[in-house]
């Protein structure tokens, strides 16, 4: 039996902080994710000026990433999108406890859900007295 693994685009080379902003920066000009790492590549080719010994072109060009740490980042990336979906879920959960039925359970398996809950409700509370002043 053969597992095929899909590794996420990028993910190699690129770390979830400037990814991150990456995908802001093209969300904020609406463009793709690609559209935007090619055009700033492109800058960086084209006024090499810019470009410095350490600039992150240079690291992408230079580094030669194995298997076993692309699979090993893919997982990390993996495991915390799992970590931000249940602090989501329990976000959702939170914000229409008393609107569900009483047998409703939600499960967690990464989240501290105590500490998570304290976060929320105080971050719940703050955005309803902010849509009750305006």
């Amino acid at each position: 039996m053969t597992t095929t693994i899909n590794l996420e685009k990028y993910a190699q080379v690129i770390s979830t902080d400037l990814m991150d902003a990456l995908k802001a920066s093209a969300s904020e000009k609406g463009v793709s994710l690609d559209m935007e790492i090619a055009l700033r590549l492109m800058t960086i080719l084209s006024e090499p000026g810019l470009s410095k010994d350490n600039s992150l072109l240079n690291q992408i060009i230079n580094k030669d990433f194995t298997h076993e740490e692309a699979v090993a980042e893919c997982k990390r990336k993996r495991d915390e999108a799992l970590r931000l979906y249940e602090i989501e879920k329990l976000r959702l959960y939170l914000r229409f406890e008393n609107n569900l039925p009483r047998d409703v359970k939600e499960s967690f398996m990464v989240i501290d859900v105590k500490a998570m809950t304290k976060i929320i409700k105080a971050e719940i509370e703050d955005e309803d007295q902010a849509n009750q002043e305006d």
